[in-house]
């Protein structure tokens, strides 16, 4: 299923920046594990979903002209939040529409150099949208048997 994804890391640094100063947040990986419910209104399905989601975020703070450059990287587990809606258009197949929030926590700060105010904190979020087609294999629906 294709995915759009948004990241969005929020730092806050407690020490002045230089002009030169690069901050980057990458995510390496997430997954989540998720339930959903749903209300049925004939093909169509709306549904909200929840659930826990793991990430793997590697922070990076490049100094400017005065290498080497300082990063962090963790996994944290968290929650996730989303809703959506699924469509019944021909027998065993549906199309699907998926939005989710990943909130992430709260990153313990960074510490640049030995004075106490040059650290950031980060706040790591973020949006997806998925876009997808589902087969169902109606495993509830009698089994053909065999005849000899």
């Amino acid at each position: 299923m294709p995915a759009f994804l948004f990241a969005w890391a929020a730092r806050s640094n407690v020490g002045p920046p230089d002009v030169l100063d690069n901050y980057t947040t990458e995510l390496r990986s997430f997954g989540d594990i998720k339930g959903r419910l749903g209300y049925a209104d004939g093909a169509t399905l709306w549904f909200v979903n929840g659930g826990a989601t793991v990430g793997d975020i590697l922070h990076r703070y490049n100094v400017g002209l005065a290498p080497p450059s300082v990063s962090a990287s963790d996994t944290h587990w968290s929650w996730t939040a989303g809703a959506g809606v699924e469509y019944m258009f021909a027998a065993n197949w549906s199309a699907k529409l998926a939005y989710n929030y990943i909130d992430l926590g709260k990153v313990a700060p960074t510490q640049y150099t030995p004075a106490i105010n040059d650290r950031s904190e980060w706040k790591d979020t973020f949006h997806t949208v998925k876009l997808g087609i589902n087969y169902h294999f109606n495993a509830l629906s009698p089994v053909a048997s065999a005849k000899y």
